[in-house]
């Protein structure tokens, strides 16, 4: 969905329409509950830096307001897209596997 949205970005690029995606990590709502994931390693270590809702939303608004293409709300969440950038596919890989799991 990402690099679907950056293309489509630079597509529209000089016109008055834009595309944003908007990237929060873990937030605080009751996906996790409905979903059934409060039991995964990544919801019971209370992931850091876990912003809530309103917050994520506010920042995703401005983001979209200044034209922003992709928009990571929160210094945690920052870090961990630059640690899955420079990491190797396979640990990142193992690391999402091991933090889904109950």
């Amino acid at each position: 969905m990402l690099s679907f949205t950056e293309a489509i970005a630079e597509e529209l690029r000089g016109t008055e329409i834009t595309a944003t995606a908007l990237c929060p990590g873990p937030t605080a709502t009751d996906f996790q509950r409905r979903a059934k994931i409060e039991g995964t390693r990544l919801m019971k270590s209370k992931p850091l830096g876990m912003m809530d809702a309103s917050e994520v939303a506010e920042i995703g608004y401005r983001g979209f307001l200044d034209g922003e293409v992709v928009i990571i709300p929160g210094f945690m969440n920052k870090a961990v897209v630059q640690s899955v950038r420079l990491g190797p596919r396979s640990l990142v890989r193992r690391i999402a596997h091991k933090l889904q799991e109950n």
